[in-house]
């Protein structure tokens, strides 16, 4: 089976908040404006080397666990020797991070004087669409040798998942795709939604409705069943909330832990939550309760946790009471 590498465009989402041409691209299906492309040449370091992906002495390599970082120079080793060898430029030095093979102003004159050869790396332009490597040794060299340095440039993110964790920057706009991982990370996220979809069909309908207002969604008791049904199926299909109270929060994880949570707890929470949406409370500064101007709770934290005691029943029953007058109102 031939060895196949993959640059895909980075599939961004983006809030309804505001009307954007990325937006309105990524809506159609488009992740940039149709026919435009970056030009990638090889990273240089501070230092002055160049980031190849041929160098077993490369800094990033520190960064992989002990396991990872001696296969890495094992495969570099290798895949070295071969392209050297493929090239007919073995012992030369031109594949080496310092080389001005990996300059692209570089002269032809004084890559032919100092190695013989004057082959040296060409820009290689991303655009909209996925671009393809044949890895098969001998299948296309100076290809093989591009993915190299092209995999480990810091404008491409090293996968889909680093970019989602953010551990590259946010303006990163590619990433090496891993169709095999890709597919794992997809079943992984449907299963989870399944699971939490069928999790919430079990639930009770009053337990389904306390679950979609601590979710964020403007459900009230009048809100009839199958628009609770589809607010929450929507949110879970979503995968991370993109505007209000839990922006950036995983919607399952959110749910799942909802669901963890006791009945009597779950009903303090909701009828909190209610009494500020109703505005019996408001939050202050510091994310204090408020009453009027008085402080009522230091926080939505401890507001619930003192309901929640049985020598303040009263208490509790008191707050179903105001809130059942304002619902009137």
């Amino acid at each position: 089976m031939a060895r196949i590498a993959k640059i895909s465009p980075l599939r961004k989402e983006y809030s309804n908040t505001f009307n954007t041409i990325d937006q309105q691209l990524a809506k159609n299906g488009y992740y940039r404006s149709p026919g435009t492309a970056i030009t990638v040449l090889p990273h240089k370091e501070i230092s002055g080397k160049y980031r190849t992906g041929l160098d077993v002495d490369a800094p990033y390599l520190n960064n992989l666990s002990e396991e990872d970082k001696a296969a890495e120079i094992e495969r570099i080793t290798k895949d070295k020797a071969r392209l050297e060898k493929e090239l007919g430029i073995e012992g030369k030095g031109i594949l080496d991070p310092t080389s001005p093979f990996y300059n692209f102003a570089a002269s032809s004159s004084v890559l032919k004087e100092r190695f013989g050869s004057d082959i040296k790396v060409v820009p290689i332009k991303l655009g909209t669409d996925d671009l393809i490597f044949n890895l098969e040794p001998g299948e296309d060299t100076m290809k093989e040798i591009a993915w190299n340095w092209l995999s480990v440039n810091p404008r491409i993110a090293p996968s889909l998942d680093a970019y989602k964790q953010g551990k590259v920057p946010p303006d990163v706009q590619y990433y090496i795709a891993d169709d095999e991982a890709e597919n794992k990370d997809k079943y992984r996220k449907n299963k989870a939604i399944n699971e939490a979809v069928a999790a919430f069909d079990a639930l009770t309908p009053t337990k389904r409705k306390q679950v979609a207002r601590l979710m964020g969604l403007p459900v009230t008791e009048e809100t009839k069943e199958e628009v609770v049904y589809n607010h929450v199926n929507d949110t879970l299909k979503i995968g991370e909330f993109r505007d209000g109270p839990h922006k950036g929060t995983s919607t399952i994880r959110l749910f799942t832990e909802l669901l963890k949570t006791t009945d009597e707890r779950l009903t303090v929470k909701d009828l909190v939550e209610q009494a500020i949406t109703h505005s019996i409370y408001r939050i202050g500064v510091g994310n204090k309760v408020m009453e009027g101007e008085v402080v009522a709770s230091p926080s939505k934290e401890d507001m619930i946790e003192h309901l929640l005691k049985t020598e303040n029943q009263m208490e509790l029953l008191a707050l179903q009471k105001k809130l059942n007058n304002k619902k009137i109102k």
